[in-house]
């Protein structure tokens, strides 16, 4: 009877946290998309955006980045101002692979 009683108990426990922890994950995946919606300043339409980044705002079209020099305003930048700035952006590092032994 007590080992049936502390059963029901620890099923009914684990019930509550598997319940908590699934609404903790959702709030997150919310938290989330506010996040990635504070972050796209501007989106052009073609692929070009103008994103706010951890060391300040840039412009991409997916596969190269330019940042946007200090005195310029992020919101302010034209469609033409980005692609201009993409052109001028030097590559970036290539990446270097080894060799799996």
């Amino acid at each position: 009877m007590i080992d049936a009683l502390r059963l029901t108990v620890a099923v009914e426990h684990e019930i509550g946290a598997n319940r908590r922890h699934r609404r903790a994950r959702s709030s997150r995946s919310r938290r989330g998309e506010q996040a990635e919606r504070e972050k796209n300043i501007a989106d052009f339409g073609d692929g070009v955006k103008v994103l706010n980044g951890r060391y300040g705002p840039y412009v991409t079209d997916g596969s190269k980045n330019a940042k946007i020099p200090k005195g310029t305003d992020p919101k302010t930048i034209t469609h033409e101002q980005a692609k201009t700035m993409l052109a001028e952006a030097k590559p970036g590092k290539p990446r270097r692979f080894t060799k799996k032994k």
